[in-house]
């Protein structure tokens, strides 16, 4: 049970990104971080300096910065980290705008398809376009019943684009369980599917999205 299965070559372990950030933080700091150990046990010793490092060799885009990277308390959960910056969520997701796979979306009968990275930007700006039509604004909730779908991340991207808040329900819940869940935050906008397939066999569920319309608040 103790018997290392594989392990990787040093011409691998040089080439992945993971060996790049060693190297980052030996030239930053000018230290002699010599493997993966070594760097693990000084982002634990050196907490705000290894994430502040992380977030600038992973380039986010703050809008704006931290204040301070860390403040700790007595105690973990009081641990604040990059004190009032903020960012963009789905920015960061649709930095990439070229021809390389993004999602693949395969359904339960084998129907395959597959968005680029510029494929998948294209269908959240239509979408945000959509969104900002119907008065989608930063701090408004969106909510969605919609199954695990590519459309759904769309969605999701097209309305954290705008700085709204996402809360989806699986397509089956039940009416109760669905205005439990979204009564709490009251939705500007619903996102539905008339129906969805599940096991081999199409669910309709236009008469319990109905249901969920005429009870929910907002």
């Amino acid at each position: 049970m103790n018997d290392v299965l594989w392990r990787p070559s040093t011409a691998q372990i040089e080439a992945s990104r993971m060996d790049a950030f060693r190297r980052r933080v030996n030239l930053r700091y000018n230290l002699q971080l010599t493997d993966y150990q070594a760097l693990h046990r000084w982002s634990i010793e050196q907490r705000p300096a290894f994430w502040q490092t992380l977030a600038d060799y992973f380039h986010v885009r703050w809008h704006t910065p931290a204040s301070q990277v860390l403040t700790e308390g007595p105690q973990m959960p009081e641990a604040q980290w990059f004190a009032n910056a903020t960012l963009n969520f789905a920015e960061h997701l649709l930095r990439r705008r070229d021809d390389r796979p993004a999602v693949v979306s395969i359904r339960e009968d084998g129907h395959r398809q597959a968005l680029t990275h510029a494929q998948l930007a294209a269908h959240v700006a239509g979408l945000q376009a959509t969104f900002k039509a119907a008065g989608i604004v930063a701090g408004d909730r969106v909510a969605a019943v919609m199954p695990n779908t590519w459309q759904t991340l769309v969605a999701m991207l097209a309305c954290t684009s705008l700085g709204a808040i996402w809360s989806t329900s699986s397509p089956e819940f039940g009416v109760h369980g669905i205005i439990d869940r979204f009564g709490q935050i009251t939705p500007k906008l619903l996102i539905v599917c008339a129906g969805y397939q599940y096991a081999g066999k199409d669910i309709d569920q236009v008469a319990k999205v109905n249901q969920v319309c005429e009870q929910l608040p907002g």
